[in-house]
């Protein structure tokens, strides 16, 4: 039997596919996306769970979505980051706020609303959140090998891949989440995640209330983990 989980990683998977089953626009399944991740976050604070790491854009995702629906999407992102600056529960629950990834390929207003969020939780340390945003894990291990080329480290080992990681501040991933249908990673976390739980749901994002959150973590508390033993 496993305790809660510390770090739950989630796959955002099934707006698009959520906004053709109820014959809208894909950045309107993005928009209901939005809504949903605003209960759940509300619903994660009052866990023991104490990080939260949200696959919201994929860096194959950033370049090669249609041109209009991408414009879209990243208004919605904006828009949540907005939020988050004055949103008094991350105030109260003190949600520490960052992202993961190469968002500095990001427009310009897009980018200074994700600095401001940063700023203004970056003193809080009893809740991590961290959204990945034009994100790859094969990217971050390549940008990872980098730095430590750069350095000109003569022995590496694990921990020094860790500290040369996105992830270098966080503890690997416990449970991981995708929602949606899919059975795959994404490239989603996979230095971090790679003695995660895996835990797979055909409920559509907009969908995932916070029962599908709450049905992931007490499957995960009913496993047993052996970590190769």
């Amino acid at each position: 039997m496993s305790d809660t989980p510390s770090h739950v990683g989630m796959i955002l998977d099934g707006n698009r596919r959520w906004a053709l089953k109820h014959a809208l626009k894909p950045w309107e399944g993005h928009k209901a996306g939005k809504e949903n991740l605003q209960k759940m976050l509300y619903h994660w604070i009052d866990t023991d769970i104490k990080y939260l790491t949200l696959y919201s854009l994929s860096l194959d995702n950033f370049k090669n979505r249609n041109e209009i629906e991408k414009k879209f999407l990243l208004q919605v992102i904006q828009a949540g980051f907005d939020e988050l600056v004055t949103d008094e529960l991350i105030k109260k629950g003190e949600v520490n706020v960052n992202v993961i990834g190469r968002w500095e390929l990001l427009p310009e207003n897009l980018k200074k609303s994700i600095q401001k969020a940063i700023d203004a939780t970056k003193d809080y340390n009893k809740k991590f959140l961290r959204f990945a945003i034009c994100y790859d894990g094969q990217d971050e291990l390549v940008h990872a090998a980098q730095n430590i080329a750069n350095k000109e480290i003569e022995t590496v080992t694990p921990e020094t891949i860790k500290q040369n990681l996105f992830t270098k501040d966080l503890p690997p991933v416990d449970l991981l989440i995708r929602t949606g249908g899919e059975k795959r990673l994404s490239g989603f976390l996979l230095w971090d995640a790679s003695y995660a739980e895996l835990y797979f749901t055909e409920v559509l994002f907009p969908d995932a209330v916070p029962d599908t959150f709450d049905e992931a973590v007490e499957e995960f508390k009913n496993r047993q983990r052996r970590f190769g033993k």
